[in-house]
């Protein structure tokens, strides 16, 4: 059995989170140039809204990964790694729960 790889699971969700960030970003550009009864300066032909959905169900999961490998002592590392990495997954929930998420996901 391989070791838990706790650093790449918080990058993991660092990046994520850049990528929603990324992806609100492009949805407020789109809901920005909408006008009533004009057609769009241009079209972004992808769903946002399911990248979003996605991008955050990634994050919801990993993050819950985390949390259990720490409940349950098999985050490996020291005593002093465990604590950074707990305060660093802290941080990236936080900053998640910032977000202006579309409601319904």
């Amino acid at each position: 059995m391989t070791q838990p790889n706790i650093p790449a699971g918080l990058k993991s969700l660092h990046r994520t989170l850049r990528e929603l960030k990324s992806l609100l970003a492009w949805a407020d550009l789109v809901e920005s140039e909408r006008r009533p009864h004009t057609p769009p300066a241009f079209e972004i032909r992808r769903d946002i809204r399911q990248d979003i959905r996605t991008q955050y169900s990634y994050f919801l999961k990993t993050a819950m990964d985390l949390d259990h490998l720490f409940a349950t002592g098999k985050a490996g590392g020291s005593p002093a790694q465990r604590r950074k990495w707990k305060k660093r997954l802290s941080r990236l929930k936080r900053q998640l729960q910032q977000l202006d998420l579309p409601t319904g996901l």
